[in-house]
């Protein structure tokens, strides 16, 4: 998952954290197979990425890995304060895909200052072998030799590449691109790993990530700052009259179309990862010591001769598990049938898309009320669910899968700021705030619910879960603050401000 953080006004009240460590991952944008004939230009190009030796004839291959770390550049000022921080560490993880014919052997990585020449398509310079009389396709430093040893798919192989100066100064000072080779080492090594294309099927408990490098950073945590965090969809789903669209189309495009649309007729699912959220916010305010002002969405536009222009609506929906990857999740075409929704799901806000040009970015604001906010904490995931608002609309989007720079997948960008006050205090108690607690069964454990009444709209309320944990938040427009824990266990829930305490019994 990509996540990034941008700085925006406002103030905070958190405490400074001296010599803090921050390690934030980078998902690749593109990867590159490149073959004796040039880069394999069909799904599995963007799906997988290969080395192979030259005993492998045909399939003889190199790999080249593209990262993009502006925007974790961004949360590391926005955390630390602007260059107030020193890139430490840098670590390539890659996601094996468990291929029958790979096959152990030594593999060159090496760091490269070229970070456009085409890898992708058929227009590429760049061909087996990396080395030919001498001359490299690209010019490289090399970094380590890694011996690869075949396991089984999901299997994670992390590569330290710290020991990489100039890598470490691209990403820290440099354009924020990076460009990683690697390059057979042995004449009958055959890696294969997840390339640019993550796949989730929660269903059959698959969950391949892309490749990614794990940056770590150290500095000083600014009490000044108002941090907006990115995280891209995990998974998007476009629910047709059969079923989800399968892969790759289903991946790389996320589709919204009416019923005027026949059989392409669709509504659209996506889920965001939100752990690398929390844990962002958790380390630059404290845990639990921020409340979220602003939800909105990110779509890139991916137009197409079909596109047309009408209304859609936007829910959220409590439901994170049921499969939208595949027909074993049971949904289909429409999303509401004989007044009963394939999903749970409430209403948020309506849009109007218009086709531009594929790469424009379409921003929908979700606001923080408690269909979005309240939602999400409790198990990490956040679920949107997007339907026709118009019979004839043909809204397109990239789906989860990212196509270079300008065509990411769909990102949930949220908006937040430190609560202040220090401890667990409330900015301010009306005295006729009520305190409510209850419990259910879920799937992490025993989860707590908290709920203030009556509060002051907009003011910040510190409410102490059983597990001890601070959470500070603010009212919403009908005087109401809600918080959900879980895992939760037998205690007392209070808001030590208003004098506030309520026993949590987990049956």
């Amino acid at each position: 998952m990509r996540t990034g953080v941008v700085l925006a006004a406002g103030v905070l009240a958190a405490a400074t954290a001296y010599g803090a460590d921050l390690a934030r991952s980078v998902a690749t944008y593109e990867t590159g197979t490149l073959r004796l004939v040039g880069p394999n230009t069909a799904c599995s190009g963007d799906q997988f990425f290969n080395v192979e030796g030259v005993s492998y004839v045909d399939f003889s291959s190199y790999a080249v890995l593209r990262f993009d770390a502006t925007t974790v550049r961004a949360e590391f000022d926005a955390t630390f304060g602007s260059g107030n921080w020193t890139l430490s560490g840098a670590q390539l993880q890659m996601v094996e895909t468990g291929a029958t014919f790979a096959l152990d052997g030594f593999v060159d990585v090496s760091f490269s200052t070229d970070d456009v020449t085409d890898c992708k398509t058929s227009a590429s310079p760049l061909k087996y072998p990396f080395t030919e009389g001498g001359v490299d396709d690209l010019p490289v430093e090399f970094i380590t030799q890694w011996f690869f040893s075949p396991g089984v798919a999901g299997d994670v192989d992390s590569l330290d590449l710290s020991g990489s100066a100039s890598l470490l100064a691209d990403l820290a000072s440099g354009d924020g691109v990076a460009t990683i080779v690697l390059v057979d080492g042995d004449p009958d090594v055959a890696t294969s790993h997840r390339g640019q294309d993550p796949f989730n099927d929660r269903t059959n408990a698959i969950n391949y990530r892309a490749a990614r490098l794990v940056l770590t950073a150290q500095g000083n945590v600014s009490p000044t700052t108002t941090l907006e965090v990115a995280a891209s969809a995990e998974e998007s789903g476009t629910i047709q009259q059969g079923g989800p669209r399968g892969p790759c189309n289903g991946d790389r495009f996320f589709n919204v179309e009416g019923l005027n649309n026949g059989t392409f007729a669709s509504y659209g699912v996506l889920r965001f990862d939100m752990s690398e959220v929390v844990s962002t916010l958790d380390a630059a305010y404290g845990a639990g010591n921020w409340t979220t002002t602003n939800v909105s969405v990110k779509l890139p536009q991916e137009v197409a001769a079909f596109s047309l222009d009408g209304f859609v609506d936007w829910y959220t929906s409590t439901d994170d598990t049921t499969d939208v990857k595949t027909t074993g999740g049971g949904l289909t075409y429409p999303l509401i049938e004989n007044s009963i929704s394939d999903l749970p799901i409430a209403f948020i806000t309506q849009t109007f898309f218009t086709p531009g040009v594929t790469g424009d970015v379409d921003t929908v604001d979700l606001g923080a009320g408690p269909d979005v906010t309240d939602i999400w904490p409790a198990d990490s995931f956040f679920t949107l669910v997007v339907n026709e608002g118009d019979p004839d609309v043909a809204a397109t989007y990239r789906g989860q899968s990212p196509f270079g720079l300008v065509r990411r997948a769909p990102r949930l960008v949220v908006t937040a700021q430190g609560g202040g006050g220090g401890g667990c205090e409330s900015d301010a108690c009306n005295g006729n705030e009520a305190l409510k607690a209850k419990t259910r069964a879920k799937s992490c454990g025993c989860q707590a619910k908290m709920t203030i009444t009556n509060a002051t709209p907009g003011a910040i309320y510190g409410i102490t879960t059983p597990m001890g944990e601070c959470v500070r938040k603010a009212a919403n427009d009908r005087g109401k603050v809600v918080v959900k824990e879980c895992p939760s266990q037998d205690g007392t829930a209070s808001v030590e401000s208003c004098g506030l305490s309520k026993p949590v019994d987990c049956l």
